[in-house]
């Protein structure tokens, strides 16, 4: 069966890639099921072969749509204000797509690395595109930016995929509007740093 009755290709097609992208994030690449993902997506496993092919080609096109996300989410910053406004509107946005980030870092835990075109064509695509921007905006050469830009996303990732209840108590902080303060100011004092300084 390609489609149920009275859904479009392109929703079946979005409703398998939202149910896989839950069952990848909370239960691995090996762990999650093609039937835990046709339930999911209220299809067939077969469905999911006839859009996909296979678990693989599945798992690509989780990931293109992430970075894709990702890449509209740098688009739509605004220049304006200073780095924690900056970033208070990244770890935001970060915030909403909680998800994707624990999907690729339990990938990544689970593997040890990411595969060649995750990590050539979309990690190194997005940070050519962002080191400019983020270079640009700050007066910075490019390289300096994305190196800021890795350990902050770096940061930003571990954060955001902690319960609320282990960043408030590791920050020691009393309610979660506090938690996220406190890491919006963290995360700028390290922005700073590794924005400023002579170059070497």
């Amino acid at each position: 069966m390609a489609r149920i009755k009275g859904r479009s290709r392109e929703t079946t097609r979005n409703a398998v890639l939202v149910a896989a992208e839950w069952a990848f994030a909370h239960e691995g690449y090996k762990g999650a099921s093609m039937q835990v993902i046709a339930h999911r997506a209220n299809v067939t496993a077969a469905t999911i072969c006839y859009h996909f092919g296979d678990k693989a080609r599945l798992w690509d096109g989780v990931l293109e749509g992430i970075y894709f996300r990702l890449g509209q989410m740098t688009g739509t910053l605004s220049v304006q204000g200073d780095v924690r406004t900056l970033l208070g509107s990244i770890y935001e946005l970060a915030e909403r797509e909680r998800q994707a980030f624990r999907l690729v870092l339990r990938h990544i835990t689970e593997e040890g690395r990411l595969d060649k075109r995750t990590r050539d064509d979309r990690m190194g695509a997005y940070l050519d595109m962002a080191s400019v921007w983020v270079g640009s905006r700050f007066e910075v050469p490019p390289l300096r930016a994305r190196h800021a830009i890795v350990c902050l996303t770096h940061l930003i990732m571990r954060f955001v995929t902690n319960h609320a209840d282990d960043n408030q108590v590791a920050l020691a902080t009393l309610k979660p509007d506090q938690t996220r303060k406190t890491i919006v100011s963290l995360l700028a004092l390290v922005a700073e740093k590794l924005l400023s300084g002579p170059v070497e």
